[in-house]
């Protein structure tokens, strides 16, 4: 493999919405992004995570709330 090809595969693999190519070396925490889009992916699905906990959290209280709902 020729050193151009090499320095390919040690980079990013993220795409931008506009196409373009993130050309970051890739971090070693991590097989296919670099360290800010790891730690933004890493952040996203933890806000994902918090959401839909207290999507469940909210589910059980309002279901709490019409169980006990005088009538």
């Amino acid at each position: 493999m020729s050193s151009r090809a090499q320095d390919r595969v040690a980079v990013c693999t993220f795409t931008f919405a506009d196409g373009r190519r993130c050309r970051t070396p890739r971090s070693r925490n991590h097989p296919h992004f670099c360290f800010f889009q790891a730690r933004k992916e890493a952040q996203a699905r933890a806000a994902d995570e918090l959401g839909d906990d207290l999507s469940a959290c909210d589910f059980s209280t309002a279901l709490s709330r019409i169980k006990n709902h005088p009538r």
